[in-house]
């Protein structure tokens, strides 16, 4: 699989309703366990038709080729950007004391699910399955939103 790295035009996209931020990197072992399931989650949310959220990587690679090279292999086929001392506090809130780690935040940067529970680390399927739980929810309230005969009051 070949990962177009070109500047896509997103100007007709809608904004995400959530954020699914994923560090992690290739030298990392529990990484490299859990990454199979969160390739699978996303594909499978996207084969249903559900496209209110983004996944992002936050790469813990030393060198860009790396962290690409980690995603082609292993099926990431969403944006990423390599942690470093320039982007260390913007990135902060959605990392922990380790990786992997998954953070959900809404389209305001709040952050909803974190793999860590204040130093409580609670591992990458915690913030994950709630995310999956409220991505179809969501999906479902705006599909009634969007159907009039939905909103109709029985008599």
């Amino acid at each position: 699989m070949e990962i177009d790295w070109s500047i896509n035009d997103i100007s007709e996209k809608r904004e995400p309703e959530f954020y699914v931020f994923y560090s992690s990197a290739s030298w990392c072992g529990p990484c490299r366990r859990f990454t199979p399931s969160l390739v699978s989650t996303y594909k499978s949310l996207r084969e249903q038709g559900l496209d209110n959220f983004e996944f992002i990587l936050i790469g813990s690679d030393q060198t860009n080729r790396k962290m690409q090279e980690y995603m082609v292999s292993s099926g990431m086929e969403w944006p990423a950007v390599r942690f470093n001392r320039r982007n260390d506090r913007m990135l902060r809130q959605f990392g922990g004391r380790g990786i992997p780690c998954v953070a959900v935040a809404d389209r305001n940067g709040r952050v909803l699910f974190h793999s860590y529970r204040g130093q409580e680390y609670l591992g990458p399927m915690d913030p994950l399955e709630k995310f999956i739980q409220v991505v179809y929810l969501t999906q479902r309230v705006g599909q009634q939103r969007s159907d009039p005969a939905s909103q109709q009051v029985p008599q």
